[in-house]
């Protein structure tokens, strides 16, 4: 008996939509199985590769966290108060460390607790992307995005948090656009207002996101709506924003005498000026030149968002439609833009991995329309049709490797010891400086933060980052030696490359290599060194202060 043409076709059709559910289902077990295996390597991983696992950053927030819980105090070096933090990722930690554990159990906490942000993250992302766009973009998406969660996740930093928060409200503004001339209710408009209140205090440099948003509000209502209308939408959305930034720039000004964070100051010391340091990373994607590392991404990702804005900002002239702009992916990618170009003009340092997390934000909002784009050129012609789509098939099934082999390989990573990793070296140093004094006070510059965590004693960190502003007044007049001996420093410590053989030798605080903005010497004298480690992340060395006899 022959089949019923219709039913043939009813089952064909199920038989494809269970196919393309099954296909876009991979990604999620895949990132399921990543965190799985991940939160199992943070319970159970040996001290080693569980230091290895974080950025030395991290452990600034860790040492505040620490002695906020213990003395009350948001201090680095036990007595000075900071602000060198972002403070809704410090409002996470410090309960942490009030429940009593001890600094090892707290990062395997934290560690989790930054996975389960991250996968929380991609989880979102992979949901958007998957209702709106084609499987080639999906699991593209879904393969970048896996593989940058495995080294922003272990990096311990805020962008957690801020990355999860960004992507709940750009989704929710995905859902009901508060740019359109759609009646989005004032309840949802504040909420949505929250929201990005919390994304600024989550990383005050999300405040030019927020400034994207609401001038995104204005600009598309202009002929939809009436300027009461939009200056209501304004009000209700930017109250929030306005006013946490308004708040945290005031409590900063009268603690510290500046409304930015000290950390902040630091970076802006050069005032404004071309950041050679961060254009190098731009253009050489970091000095491997990895062209699929952090940094080729971001720049890849960069030149994405340049032409998207200027793809959708010629159209809506041309067209006179906003809704052919005012979309989450222009506010991503007008976000990005105005990011990079505050921190080449504003700022003097190098940027550290978490600093690209814009990057990611373009690959979950924008690289989906630019496939889409090509694929729909592409399109057009019947010559080409079948071929995109056999080409789609062998690049989605590629990915699909991938996506697998990143979950097992970076997921289970607690067997992976990384030579010389800076957290797991400091641990030791500080172990060392504790046997042989542990009250004493110590002095350091960059990579000071996992020191100072497994250091129990007072250290000051050189660079300025973890102070009130008087090691950043003091590098600024390069009187740091001065500085130094006024607080009763005992011991010296550098981490870098370090000359083998010298009498005398000037150490330069910040290092060349991390920023060309003001800088402060130290001078250090071969008779006063007491320890040298070398390690492959460079070497440490360790001086009696005064580190030269007869100096300050």
């Amino acid at each position: 008996m022959l089949s019923d043409p219709p039913a043939r076709a009813g089952a064909n059709g199920k038989a494809r939509a269970w196919a393309r559910a099954a296909v876009r289902l991979f990604p999620q077990v895949a990132l399921v199985l990543h965190i799985a295996l991940s939160l199992e390597s943070y319970a159970t991983a040996q001290v080693a590769p569980l230091l290895s696992r974080f950025s030395d950053d991290a452990f600034y927030y860790y040492r505040i966290a620490h002695n906020a819980a213990r003395i009350g105090l948001f201090t680095f070096d036990g007595q000075t108060p900071t602000n060198g933090f972002h403070p809704l990722w410090m409002a996470i930690l410090v309960p942490v460390y009030r429940f009593g554990v001890d600094q090892i159990t707290a990062l395997r906490v934290i560690g989790a607790l930054s996975t389960l942000l991250f996968g929380a993250t991609v989880s979102l992302g992979l949901r958007y992307v998957g209702a709106r766009h084609s499987s080639l973009a999906y699991y593209m998406v879904a393969a970048l995005s896996l593989r940058y969660m495995t080294e922003l996740a272990g990096t311990g930093m805020e962008i957690s948090l801020l990355l999860f928060m960004m992507i709940v409200v750009l989704n929710a503004f995905g859902r009901m656009p508060p740019w359109s001339g759609s009646d989005v209710s004032d309840g949802r408009l504040l909420l949505l207002g929250l929201g990005l209140a919390l994304v600024e205090l989550a990383r005050s440099d999300a405040v030019l996101f927020a400034g994207v948003v609401l001038a995104m509000v204005w600009a598309a209502g202009r002929g939809a709506e009436g300027a009461g209308r939009r200056l209501r939408k304004l009000l209700l959305l930017g109250a929030p924003p306005v006013l946490a930034a308004a708040a945290y720039a005031g409590v900063n000004w009268m603690r510290f005498g500046n409304p930015m964070p000290v950390s902040g100051q630091v970076k802006a010391m050069q005032g404004i000026g071309l950041n050679v340091r961060m254009l190098e990373q731009l253009v050489r994607f970091r000095s491997g030149g990895e062209l699929f590392g952090t940094w080729g991404v971001f720049s890849g990702m960069l030149v994405l968002s340049l032409v998207f804005v200027a793809h959708r900002a010629a159209l809506a002239f041309r067209q006179r439609d906003a809704a052919v702009w005012a979309t989450p992916a222009f506010a991503v990618g007008a976000f990005f833009l105005i990011f990079v170009a505050y921190y080449l003009l504003r700022t003097s340092w190098v940027l550290w991995e978490w600093y690209a997390y814009p990057a990611i934000l373009a690959a979950i909002y924008l690289l989906p329309e630019a496939i889409e784009g090509v694929e729909s050129r592409l399109n057009r012609s019947n010559g080409f049709r079948n071929l995109l789509r056999a080409i789609s098939a062998v690049v989605v099934v590629l990915f699909a490797v991938e996506i697998g082999v990143i979950a097992l390989r970076w997921g289970y990573w607690k067997n992976n010891l990384f030579e010389g990793a800076i957290p797991y070296e400091n641990y030791k140093i500080a172990t060392d400086m504790n046997g042989l004094d542990g009250s004493a006070r110590i002095a350091m510059g960059d990579r000071a933060g996992s020191f100072a965590y497994f250091y129990p004693g007072e250290v000051v960190q050189l660079e300025g980052l973890m102070d009130d502003g008087r090691v950043l007044q003091a590098v600024r007049e390069d009187a740091l030696e001065s500085y130094l001996s006024d607080r009763g420093v005992d011991y010296l410590i550098f981490y870098g490359d370090a000359p083998e053989t010298y009498a005398r030798w000037t150490l330069l605080v910040p290092l060349p290599v991390l920023s060309t903005g003001p800088r402060a010497g130290i001078e250090v004298c071969r008779e006063r060194e007491i320890l040298r480690r070398e390690t492959a992340s460079g070497t440490i060395m360790v001086w009696h202060w005064p580190s030269c006899q007869g100096g300050s």
